[in-house]
């Protein structure tokens, strides 16, 4: 999956390993960055976490400096608490961190951190003031009507009774058409911080109410099954 990846860079390769572990039961994308190698994909969509740490990481200005520039889309840094002061810390804040997590975080709520992240930053396609079109143009949605065409031998037509939900699922996959969309991503997206709550069954049956609506475009909608949801390209 491809809307965001998670990069750790940091000294303690065990301890970095373990985050990793932790992380991908998620099925996140996460790699480590050996040492104290900087990120190579600038404009990526990117959630950093980076270890800070005194003396060897400078002041708190010229750390963020170093990550600032490849424009993550959330940086984080870790550090230990015996090592970093408040007054650090509160400046890694004020110069453009989003957050600081001590070394020593309850993996669930790193998880649970991650997870807000991506409710702020994740992709919102169906927020969006331009209509979403499949590559072939047969399926349009109009996001500011949230209105869904699908063409047909006399031209488009609109679906009809499409509820929210099924709109913001469809546009989520339109904007990733050809792409896994695991339902993690889907139920935290669209469902946000009622995520948790929400039986991942739910999104099955919406996705299904989907297909019948879009008649002979629905199979273009696959399931992958152990991870979530495809929408075709073309006559895939």
């Amino acid at each position: 999956m491809d809307f965001f990846s998670i990069e750790l860079a940091g000294r303690d390769m065990m301890h970095l390993r373990r985050w990793e572990h932790v992380l991908r039961r998620e099925k996140w994308n996460v790699e480590i960055l050996s040492g104290a190698a900087t990120v190579s994909r600038p404009g990526e969509r990117l959630i950093l976490l980076a270890e800070i740490s005194a003396p060897q990481s400078g002041t708190p200005s010229s750390w963020i400096s170093r990550y600032k520039e490849i424009n993550p889309a959330s940086l984080i840094a870790f550090g230990d608490p015996a090592e970093i002061s408040n007054r650090s810390i509160a400046a890694l804040l004020a110069e453009g961190a989003d957050d600081f997590i001590s070394t020593d975080i309850d993996t669930a709520v790193l998880t649970a951190k991650i997870k807000a992240v991506l409710r702020r930053v994740g992709p919102q396609p169906y927020l969006s003031s331009a209509p979403l079109r499949s590559s072939d143009g047969l399926i349009t949605a109009y996001c500011a009507e949230r209105r869904v065409t699908i063409r047909n031998g006399k031209g488009d037509r609109d679906l009809e009774k499409i509820t929210p939900k099924e709109f913001e699922i469809l546009t989520l996959l339109l904007c990733h058409e050809g792409k896994i969309v695991p339902r993690e991503t889907i139920l935290d997206n669209i469902w946000a911080e009622k995520a948790e709550a929400v039986n991942p069954e739910t999104v099955d049956k919406h996705v299904e109410s989907i297909r019948r609506k879009l008649g002979k475009y629905g199979s273009r909608i696959r399931t992958i099954y152990g991870s979530g949801y495809l929408l075709a390209q073309g006559g895939g």
